[in-house]
This record gives C-alpha cells, structure tokens and sequence, in this order.
C-alpha cells in the first residue's frame, strides 16, 4: 500500500497504474487520524491533495523489491522532492502530523548532513 501527502490525484492515479498497487492520497483531515487506522482502514482523504507544502509517499507492508519500484516509478514520472518512508511498529502508533514533522526534521537534517560534506 501506498499513501501519499501533497500529491495531485491526477499524477497519484498515474503512480496506481504503473506500480499496480492501492494508492490512497492522505488529505488534511487524515492528519489526526493514528497511521494504523489509516492503514487498517484505506481510504481517500481528498479534502485537498496539495494540503502539505511537502510531497510525501508512505509505504506500508512492502518488500525490498517493491520500494525499489515505487522509487523507480517517481524517479521515471519525474517526480521530484518527495519525502519517502517505510511504517515501522513505531510509527503505526503515530498520528499522521506526527509523523510527517518527525519526517521533516529528519530531511533537513540529511539536508544539512549533506551540505556540510
């Protein structure tokens, strides 16, 4: 399963064909929902798709195989800055808006990382 934050439906559909897999676009009223009841219960929160400044594609309960194709498939769409991560155990017991923030801080700390080198 996919879920993805501040992408417009129209190129979500697109990655849904491509990578033959659910794809749930996360809107601003899934921010308070906790990860997983998102993901036990997939839905569309398409209140607004863009709602985030960020992009963001969530990947649960996939392999190593298949996060490799959704990163091939952004990569080919041309799909730039996107924020991927994988649910842990952890995280699943997260709001969404927690998660995204913790999200956050840990690219601009790669960001920062990678600027200093």
């Amino acid at each position: 399963m996919l879920l993805l934050i501040g992408i417009d439906k129209d190129i979500a559909k697109k990655i849904e064909e491509d990578l033959g897999i659910n794809v749930f676009i996360l809107g601003k009223e899934a921010e308070d929902k906790l990860l997983k009841d998102i993901v036990t219960n997939p839905q569309d929160f398409e209140d607004d798709d863009t709602w985030h400044e960020r992009k963001f594609a969530i990947m649960h309960g996939m392999n190593n195989e298949e996060v490799k194709k959704v990163l091939s498939v952004f990569k080919t769409q041309g799909i730039k800055d996107v924020i991927f991560a994988t649910t842990t155990e952890t995280s699943l017991n997260w709001e969404l808006s927690d998660l995204l923030n913790e999200l956050l801080e840990e690219d601009e700390y790669f960001k920062k990382i990678k600027k200093d080198k």
